[in-house]
């Protein structure tokens, strides 16, 4: 059965090059949400590093995802954006734990995306939170999409993808005891410190 695939990327330009970035990945975007079998497709740029930039994209199967990014116009403009970048494009692939629903339409609203990792024995322990966390965010106000994914051939490697319409939505969560309570509990489980990265749609 085909399964939904969610990539997030990681993308760092070099500081004459950002202008020339924010460019090829607006571009790449459009292209993306274009393409057949796209559920969702944005480029982000870090609110506090305008040089760091991410991918966020939602497909409905993998060969959709593939047929995208071999394609002839994806590839150019990935290759025309190699000159420009510190380092290589940090691509990860992942299916669903919990299921986000990706259609947004607040150019405005803030990305969280948050790299979980969890030492591979406690793999199991650490789904079981990071499934119960983004479960609880759904319907809170101001929560637009609230999904928790591993990543495909790494699953102890986990994301947490949050979009929040306002900054002080997201404030007010992050002061509720169980947000608290689940980085507390996630800590000891963990090989590395949470990470999470603010983006804006560029």
């Amino acid at each position: 059965m085909d399964r939904a695939v969610y990539l997030f990327a990681y993308v760092e330009a070099a500081p004459n090059g950002q202008d020339d970035a924010a460019d090829c990945l607006i571009e790449f975007g459009t292209l993306a949400q274009e393409s057949e079998g796209c559920q969702y497709a944005a480029a982000l740029q870090s609110m506090s590093r305008p040089g760091e930039f991410a991918l966020a994209q939602a497909w409905e199967d993998m060969e959709a995802l593939d047929g995208f990014w071999t394609s002839g116009p994806a590839k150019s403009l990935l290759h025309e954006m190699d000159g420009v970048l510190v380092a290589p494009m940090d691509i990860r692939r992942h299916f669903a734990l919990h299921e986000a629903e990706p259609v947004l339409d607040n150019t405005d609203a803030i990305h969280v995306i948050t790299h979980v990792d969890v030492v591979p024995v406690n793999e199991d322990a650490g789904r079981r939170q990071v499934e119960g966390h983004t479960s609880k965010m759904i319907g809170v106000a101001g929560c637009l999409v609230a999904g928790g994914y591993a990543q495909i051939g790494k699953s102890n490697h986990m994301t947490l993808w949050e979009v929040w319409g306002d900054a002080e939505s997201r404030a007010r969560h992050l002061s509720l005891a169980h947000v608290m309570s689940f980085r507390a509990d996630l800590l000891p489980l963990s090989g590395s410190p949470y990470d999470a990265r603010l983006f804006r749609v560029i």
